[in-house]
């Protein structure tokens, strides 16, 4: 099997580069044959397989299984939206395991030079995509918010059209979202070449999440630029102490100096996301008014805990209101989605940051954990690659340093 002597194995890594650009832009997915798409994958795992071996593979998935119990479970009893045949489902599964699997490949051979490439690719691809996305939505405004809704059978030739655009949907702006404290990393503990590249990809991607008119997204971007108050080495307690003071002075900042409604009157221009904050802020200061997007989601919130207190144990089968992962998943598995869910996070927590404890890299880990956390509370939406690709991806490229005990 040919391999250079920096660890860069050259048929994986041009597998990884068709596999990565499939998978994060979506003109490539759409036109490309499914045979070749399955083709790519089995042999990608072949590759894995003849570095890893039967006892790592296992190992691997069994430590990653937890976070997927959702999916199956989803597309066993029909939740809305989910394909529920069993091929779609396997052939997501291979999809899905690939990359923690890949990942595990690099840190057991050492594939540094590969690690590195594979995080800069996904990067590269995430800017390109971003920037196909916001010029599809200002040729088509609404595109990537309407990629949400067209799941109707006579809508299926829209949804190509926009992903023959290479439009994001709604996946791809809130996995922007996630990168944003990766990226913050980057810019206060990487090279001067990184930082460029981090800043230029954080113009992009804000640029991006503002045209495509989520407002939750765009409040949780912006908020990750609180990493750069956090100290550089909080771990545990000071990291703690340090959380709740900004958390303190960002309520009272809200209640008292109306940051939403300031924020509203800079987007002006932005109709749709102009309007949700102000409807934020409205709600904040006690003026309601009936149809605001607002007040359509804590309907919708209420439908789900409603549906979880009317049958409490098992559920009731069906999602509740449909906008929220956790508060949908109660409703419909009830005690049964609870122990899921604290399962899965549980699992998240340990993989994806209580490992780094003692490490620079802690807080910043610790901020995509509360933020994925907020988003599946507030969307329908789990962001499983985030946890299962990009953070162990980034973590074994920055090989983050341990922390003085002492400190």
């Amino acid at each position: 099997m040919q391999q250079n002597k920096t660890g860069f194995p050259l048929f994986l890594s041009l597998l990884v580069t068709y596999r990565m650009m499939v998978s994060t832009m979506p003109a490539l997915g759409a036109r490309l044959p499914a045979v070749i798409n399955m083709s790519t994958l089995l042999l990608t795992y072949g590759l894995i397989f003849s570095y890893l071996g039967g006892v790592k593979i296992r190992s691997t998935v069994y430590l990653f299984f937890p976070l997927f119990l959702f999916v199956i479970l989803d597309s066993l009893f029909g939740y809305s939206g989910v394909n529920s045949s069993v091929v779609v489902l396997s052939y997501g599964l291979l999809q899905d395991f690939m990359w923690p699997l890949l990942v595990a490949c690099l840190v057991a051979k050492d594939f540094r030079s590969l690690g590195k490439y594979t995080l800069a690719l996904l990067l590269i691809c995430l800017i390109i995509t971003s920037i196909t996305t916001y010029i599809g939505n200002m040729e088509i405004p609404g595109a990537s918010r309407a990629l949400a809704r067209l799941d109707k059978p006579d809508q299926m030739d829209l949804v190509r059209e926009y992903k023959l655009m290479n439009i994001g949907g709604v996946d791809f702006i809130y996995q922007l979202v996630l990168m944003f404290p990766l990226l913050i990393y980057a810019i206060r503990q990487g090279s001067k070449k990184i930082r460029i590249v981090s800043i230029v990809a954080i113009v992009v991607f804000l640029m991006t999440i503002l045209i495509s008119e989520y407002t939750t997204a765009l409040i949780f971007a912006l908020s990750s630029s609180l990493l750069f108050l956090m100290p550089a080495n909080a771990s545990g307690k000071k990291l703690m102490t340090t959380t709740i003071g900004i958390i303190i002075v960002l309520l009272t900042a809200v209640y008292v100096f109306d940051i939403f409604g300031f924020m509203a009157s800079t987007f002006e221009e932005r109709t749709a996301v102009a309007e949700r904050l102000q409807d934020i802020s409205n709600h904040i200061n006690g003026v309601s008014y009936a149809g605001g997007d607002y007040d359509s989601r804590l309907d919708k919130w209420t439908i789900s805990l409603e549906a979880f207190f009317s049958s409490p144990i098992y559920g009731t089968g069906h999602e509740g209101g449909g906008h929220s992962y956790i508060l949908d998943h109660l409703a419909q598995y009830g005690m049964i989605g609870m122990i899921i869910l604290i399962i899965i996070f549980n699992r998240m927590f340990k993989l994806s940051v209580r490992k780094y404890e003692h490490s620079v890299l802690y807080s910043t880990l610790f901020f995509v954990f509360i933020a994925e956390l907020g988003l599946t509370l507030l969307n329908p939406y789990i962001h499983l690659i985030i946890f299962t690709l990009v953070v162990p991806l980034f973590t074994y490229v920055f090989k983050p340093q341990l922390l003085n005990p002492q400190t």
